[in-house]
């Protein structure tokens, strides 16, 4: 009999890239990374256009066994924090229907992961410990444990 591993996934993502992380809910394994560029000079142009960045066809299976996603709350002032909400909307949208989806703050997956909520770019990437890794494929990582973590203490 074959059990299918269950999944979280996290979501990384700013007006230039999206990076997604998916992790198994129990037991160690390599995460699988997703990353998709954003080629739009503008967040308005990029949202518009992000079917055409992210078909969901394209992405085949990869949500199947995904039971949760955690997606990083925009954090920010004046007219970043727009564009990331844009960002963020254009993203759900794309998201498959029925997947269970919640936000974190920046400063909530880092103090799940054991780290100051204010911790560096740095920071993280010195907890993630994967030199050839981008920040935001490592936030999108740590996003996911913090979500694997939500899963363990709600279970």
């Amino acid at each position: 009999m074959v059990v299918a591993t269950v999944n979280v996934a996290g979501i990384d993502f700013s007006t230039h890239s999206v990076d997604l992380v998916k992790l198994p809910l129990a037991g160690p394994a390599d995460p699988e990374h997703v990353y998709v560029a954003v080629r739009d000079s503008s967040s308005l142009e990029a949202a518009r256009n992000w079917r055409d960045y992210w078909p969901l066809a394209s992405f085949g299976d990869w949500f199947d066994d995904v039971a949760v996603a955690y997606i990083e709350r925009p954090y920010g002032v004046g007219e970043s924090i727009h564009k990331l909400m844009r960002m963020q909307g254009a993203i759900l949208a794309q998201l498959p229907t029925g997947l269970v989806v919640d936000e974190l703050a920046p400063w909530e997956w880092r103090k799940l992961n054991g780290l100051p909520g204010n911790a560096s770019k740095h920071h993280v990437a010195l907890y993630v410990d994967q030199d050839s890794w981008t920040q935001d494929r490592c936030d999108a990582y740590c996003i996911a444990l913090a979500g694997r973590l939500l899963c363990e203490r709600a279970a």
